[in-house]
């Protein structure tokens, strides 16, 4: 079976055009430096598609790493539109672990790794510390810590 129209659509060829990665290497890469964080896969990746339960988990584990002292994790759940947004390369990364530091030595010894959820939404309870979420592109981030 042929075609029955005989129509010509032209010839394949290379374009810059990546469907994958349509804003090109570099803002891929940028946008890797965020969400590809070990963390934010770990929650993206879970299995788990209600965004309410997404938040949960974000907020749980931004808590349990502020109890425990973990930078690394806690630095990873930040919202990063203050250090970069979408491209956290050339020192956004460094910044975010900086306040991370700062935060896990005022906030530590008063969180815990409980968590539940505020009357406002977006807003948590982590023993006596109130942590605070904002959507960022298509993940849930912390925003603040009080």
């Amino acid at each position: 079976e042929g075609q029955e129209w005989g129509l010509f659509f032209g010839r394949y060829r290379r374009t810059l055009l990546d469907l994958q990665s349509p804003g090109g290497q570099r803002t891929e890469a940028g946008r890797a430096s965020v969400m590809g964080a070990p963390e934010v896969v770990r929650i993206r990746y879970s299995g788990v598609s209600d965004p309410g339960q997404i938040e949960e988990m974000v907020v749980e584990r931004a808590a349990g790493a502020l109890a425990s002292g973990d930078v690394a994790v806690f630095a990873q759940l930040l919202d990063p539109a203050p250090y970069g947004g979408e491209d956290l390369n050339g020192g956004g990364q460094d910044a975010r672990l900086l306040v991370a530091r700062q935060v896990i030595s005022s906030f530590g010894g008063a969180a815990t790794s409980q968590v539940q959820r505020g009357a406002e939404p977006g807003v948590w309870r982590a023993g006596r510390v109130t942590l605070r979420t904002r959507p960022f592109s298509d993940f849930i981030f912390i925003s603040s810590v009080e």
